[in-house]
């Protein structure tokens, strides 16, 4: 029997999307709490986590931070269905594309802050708070967020760039969450976009990504 879960969030955030999704799956009763980006950071310490990042979840009185761990985490409180397959060989592999696609998440969010820096109206694009009379205090305080965020994820010209050329495709982010595509390419600079691609990437399973050689 699953105990009183809260999964702690904000909208547009690729990992907060992933660690909803894991409840749904195990059909497990759950209370989503939208926090307002940028002072989320504080509201999280104060509310007993160690870190100060999203997703989080509280299980009772347990309290456990990002997608990775809220995947065991919720694994323990109801084994089934598995979120990580019924043998040792799908368990391996699903790990494995966990730590890729975390892994993987910094680099778009550098990408995304790069694009914010130049339009700030990027942020209230992607990571609009659930509750509209939020928004107003997204907006006063998006360029300082979008500061910060730059600074906290060291997401430089130069690391913009280079990971964008070095993109992989986003045809299962499309099927899986049609509803959650932006586009933030206006943003960005030509020369940035006309690199999209140019590089080729690959996956947790070697698979490759980009032009054909």
């Amino acid at each position: 029997m699953a105990g009183k879960v809260t999964l702690y969030m904000f909208t547009g955030s690729t990992p907060s999307i992933t660690a909803q999704l894991m409840p749904e799956h195990k059909q497990i009763d759950y209370k989503r709490v939208h926090m307002l980006v940028g002072p989320h950071a504080f509201s999280m310490l104060g509310r007993g986590f160690q870190l100060m990042n999203v997703p989080a979840l509280k299980i009772d009185g347990r309290r456990v931070q990002g997608s990775r761990q809220i995947s065991r985490a919720l694994e323990e409180l109801q084994p089934q269905p598995p979120l990580f397959g019924a043998d040792e060989h799908q368990r391996r592999a699903v790990a494995q594309a966990a730590r890729w696609g975390e892994e993987f998440q910094d680099a778009v969010r550098r990408i995304f802050w790069c694009a914010a820096r130049r339009n700030p109206r990027a942020m209230m694009t992607v990571h609009p708070h659930a509750n509209p009379l939020m928004r107003p205090a997204q907006h006063v305080t998006r360029r300082l967020v979008t500061r910060l965020a730059t600074a906290g994820h060291q997401a430089s010209d130069f690391a913009g760039e280079e990971d964008l050329a070095e993109l992989p495709a986003a045809q299962l982010a499309r099927r899986l969450l049609p509803e959650g595509s932006v586009q933030i390419g206006a943003a960005l600079p030509a020369k940035w976009l006309a690199a999209v691609g140019s590089s080729p990437s690959h996956g947790p399973d070697g698979t490759r990504y980009g032009p054909s050689p």
